[in-house]
């Protein structure tokens, strides 16, 4: 074989294999349907009005308590991506010579990390999480600390988004169905902008650090 056709072939197999990977991701960051039940009634109550929104959904072989139970319970260190994910948006602070990501961190549960509040909860059926920050900044994001639902909900100072994580939970056949919902609204057209910027870059990559995230708890729940 000629060296031209050799590396003729090497370039359509590295090709194929891009377009293959590009694929599965585009398919695992695929967004999945709200449920339609009364599952996310306190979601509804809390973020009604949003920008950006992003769905996905795993069945979990557990009964609704248990997978209730590990949403407090999953931390950074089980889900596959995350730390790449945080490496790579802290990596702009490292090489400035700040501190690394602590330790202590990945053992801590998702949903108590700092300046996040559990806004609102329904046992065995929902959880709504709240963050609010201005996210696309890569070097020293100033985040707002959450004290309270009523402060979550009537804050407007402009040039921040104003975030919901949330769980929903929904029996089914064999189990139950776990759904996390992405809300974000902006205060301002200044933030709106940067919002977007932002999210065009890493909504792919926000979707499948989720997608990684329902495995984790999955993979706690049916322990």
């Amino acid at each position: 074989m000629s060296r031209r056709r050799f590396v003729i072939r090497a370039l359509v197999v590295v090709a194929m294999t891009l377009v293959a990977g590009l694929a599965i991701v585009l398919w695992y960051a695929a967004y999945d349907d709200l449920p339609q039940s009364g599952s996310v009634a306190l979601l509804e109550s809390i973020m009604p009005a949003y920008e950006v929104q992003e769905v996905h959904s795993a069945h979990v072989d557990a009964d609704p308590a248990r997978v209730y139970a590990a949403i407090f319970e999953v931390t950074p260190g089980e889900t596959a991506l995350a730390r790449p994910f945080l490496w790579i948006r802290a990596l702009p602070s490292r090489l400035r010579g700040r501190k690394s990501i602590s330790d202590a961190v990945w053992k801590q549960p998702f949903v108590s990390i700092s300046d996040t509040a559990i806004l609102a909860r329904a046992p065995g059926r929902e959880v709504v999480v709240g963050l609010i920050g201005k996210f696309w900044k890569l070097q020293g994001a100033e985040k707002v600390a959450v004290s309270s639902r009523d402060q979550f909900m009537s804050f407007d100072t402009p040039g921040f988004a104003v975030s919901t994580l949330s769980f929903h939970i929904d029996p089914e056949a064999k189990g139950c169905r776990l759904t996390t919902v992405t809300r974000v609204r902006t205060t301002d057209a200044t933030s709106r902008r940067e919002f977007r910027r932002y999210w065009r870059v890493i909504g792919t990559g926000s979707a499948v650090l989720r997608r990684t995230w329902l495995d984790a708890l999955k993979a706690r729940a049916e322990r």
